[in-house]
């Protein structure tokens, strides 16, 4: 076999008889179907990214990968999806399990991403708006920023340009995204408060110490009447070390007068109506200046904790 075959990459069976394999071999306990015609290693994991590769080798013709993929791809955070995207010139047809083809009329921004090309994140950005909700939206747009060079603005200046299904979401959306977000839910608090009408946390608060050492970081707040919010997920619990970072954290900042929200999956799954009446409360206290509660956080936020933040 050829030093540059690898097995662990898919491959048609037309490359593996050039490399000495036989149908019943390609057919047998050495190797599994990707797809038919497609195969892989028997002892590789069918993942993402055995699945995109695949697709790619079905859809010769295809631009890259788009969508969904090419933000996975990017290490962004994209809505689940059982299928691979790809981006394909107009014409071309595919009917494949688990590929879906987006028709373009003209070619799409492309990058080369780890070997594979994709869509430039602002053109999936912008491309998403016809199927993603604002909020996973945002998710998508704050991820990309952190994982690639894309920057807030870029997202923002290609979708005013853009004239594609949903560019009016996007547009809406990159309003929203933002930089040095480091999860999907911290994205998802930061909405869950702008879509209630409160005042936007600024996000990643830094504290250095006089020689410009970074002191403390903050996952986001309001510096000016000291409060902090942050989304405390099960993982940090899970590495000790990190928790514990995180309690002296606090505390040192809660001896300089400082005021913390917390939040937990609970708080914006299960009860986001009992958050907003929460986090427009402590603002309030800390004599922010507020104007009543919207209701646009209901859209993407089911309260299933039958409460009222009016009634409150």
């Amino acid at each position: 076999m050829s030093e540059t075959f690898d097995p662990r990459v898919p491959f048609r069976s037309a490359s593996g008889r050039k490399q000495g394999l036989s149908r019943r071999e390609m057919t047998g306990k050495r190797f599994r179907r990707v797809h038919r015609d497609c195969y892989v290693s028997a002892e590789h994991d069918l993942d993402f990214e055995t699945r995109a590769l695949a697709a790619l080798e079905m859809v010769p013709g295809a631009y890259g990968l788009s969508h969904q993929s090419a933000v996975t791809w990017c290490g962004g955070i994209a809505p689940d999806t059982p299928d691979i995207h790809l981006a394909v010139p107009h014409r071309l047809r595919c009917e494949l399990p688990g590929i879906r083809v987006h028709r373009y009329r003209t070619a799409p921004l492309l990058w080369t991403r780890r070997g594979v090309r994709v869509t430039a994140p602002a053109q999936t950005f912008t491309d998403l708006g016809a199927t993603t909700d604002l909020v996973d939206l945002v998710v998508a747009g704050d991820s990309l920023v952190r994982r690639t060079s894309v920057t807030p603005s870029e997202l923002a200046a290609f979708a005013r340009q853009a004239h594609s299904n949903g560019v009016g979401r996007a547009r809406q959306a990159s309003e929203f995204v933002r930089a040095d977000v480091d999860s999907a839910q911290e994205s998802r608090s930061r909405m869950l408060i702008v879509l209630a009408g409160l005042p936007e946390p600024t996000v990643n608060l830094r504290f250095y110490t006089a020689e410009g050492a970074l002191l403390r970081r903050m996952d986001m707040g309001y510096k000016a009447i000291k409060v902090a919010v942050e989304y405390d997920g099960r993982q940090h619990i899970e590495r000790k070390a990190n928790w514990g970072a995180d309690i002296g954290r606090r505390e040192y900042f809660e001896g300089l007068g400082w005021r913390f929200i917390i939040l937990i999956a609970s708080d914006i799954w299960t009860i986001p109506g009992r958050t907003v009446r929460r986090v427009h409360d402590i603002l309030g206290e800390r004599g922010a200046k507020l104007g009543p509660v919207h209701d646009d956080w209901r859209l993407h936020f089911p309260d299933r904790g039958g409460f009222d933040v009016e009634s409150a």
